[in-house]
């Protein structure tokens, strides 16, 4: 009788302790050196979307760096959404990613039963025929702790965002840009490897 309540409180305490940690990969950035590669990611992709494309328009791809993204989300994140109108969660701090082979883990710290905790998701992305970006999650996470995904869905506390996570809505309905001189970008495809995240795209002529 001993051992089995001894191995119950051992149960919970372990799952107690993986609840309440972050896995090792989540460190997100700060400092002069994130708020410099951020706002050179910006800069950067601002670049290539309005780079010339042979006879005005063609087919494209670039590569983004989880290191560079981290970096981007730590100190931009934050005044891009304020910029475009766009709440993030009540309490949600730190987002970071990690890209996978075929999908990216998306966490952050939020407040849980009154303690702040790691979150995440497991997803994965696909540009619909309709021309919308939408995402797939297959898990996620309450610290180092498997739980479904409707855990991670009542931990952002609903919303737009928990909407997305349960592919109710789509991440962007439209996914599309329109440039100055009338060109339009338009996202063809996301593809996610170790480290990176791969992005095709369309440049087309407005004229």
């Amino acid at each position: 009788m001993y051992g089995v309540l001894l191995a119950v409180i051992l149960a919970v305490t372990t799952a107690f302790i993986a609840a309440s940690g972050s896995p090792a990969w989540y460190d997100p950035p700060a400092g002069m050196a994130a708020a410099s590669a951020g706002e050179s990611l910006e800069n950067a992709v601002v670049t290539q979307l309005t780079l010339p494309r042979r006879d005005r328009g063609g087919e494209w791809s670039v590569s983004l760096s989880e290191t560079d993204a981290n970096a981007w989300l730590a100190t931009r994140l934050g005044e891009w959404c304020r910029h475009r109108g766009v709440k993030l969660p009540a309490g949600v701090e730190g987002v970071q990613v990690r890209f996978h082979d075929g999908s990216c883990t998306v966490g952050c710290t939020v407040v849980v039963g009154g303690t702040r905790r790691f979150v995440a998701a497991d997803v994965r992305a696909e540009v619909t025929n309709a021309g919308a970006l939408r995402i797939t999650t297959e898990g996620g996470r309450i610290g180092r702790l498997p739980v479904p995904i409707g855990s991670v869905v009542s931990a952002l506390g609903g919303g737009r965002w928990t909407r997305m996570l349960s592919g109710n809505a789509p991440l962007v309905e439209d996914a599309r840009i329109s440039l100055e001189d009338g060109r339009t970008v338009r996202l063809l495809g996301v593809r996610f490897v170790p480290g990176r995240v791969e992005a095709t795209s369309l440049t087309a002529s407005g004229r």
